[in-house]
């Protein structure tokens, strides 16, 4: 049994102890001699290619409604017309699953920037021990 400090009060502890006596500080149950640092590369890869990702589905959501705009324009088409309607159809639903792919795309960076803090967060605790 050795003795460290504790994170929180600084005051001298067990290194069993699951949290501090003094401040009530929860302790890892990992030790601290073998816990190892956490790599941000994949995370930041990750969060990288869903923001790229993401930001591409939009732009593409929004550039079919251009689209749309100029094809009713250029063939001067009736609202009434079945092909219109069907060409208007087909567009929602890629919008719509452009949106869907970009929305997930988002929660995916957002995951990955929680995890990248974790991991920086358990990085510091480390280095704060030894």
């Amino acid at each position: 049994m050795a003795l460290i400090n504790c994170p929180e009060c600084n005051k001298e502890i067990s290194d069993k102890a699951t949290a501090c006596p003094h401040c009530g500080y929860g302790l890892n149950s990992i030790s601290v001699k073998t816990a190892h640092k956490r790599s941000n590369a994949i995370p930041v890869f990750l969060l990288i290619c869903f923001l790229i990702g993401g930001l591409i589905c939009f732009y593409k959501a929004n550039e079919n409604n251009s689209e749309m705009e100029i094809l009713k324009s250029i063939l001067n088409i009736a609202r009434d017309n079945i092909q219109f309607n069907l060409e208007l159809s087909r567009y929602k639903k890629i919008k719509l699953i452009l949106l869907i792919i970009s929305g997930a795309c988002g929660l995916g960076a957002c995951i990955s920037a929680i995890i990248i803090a974790t991991n920086n967060k358990h990085n510091k605790q480390i280095k704060s021990h030894n």
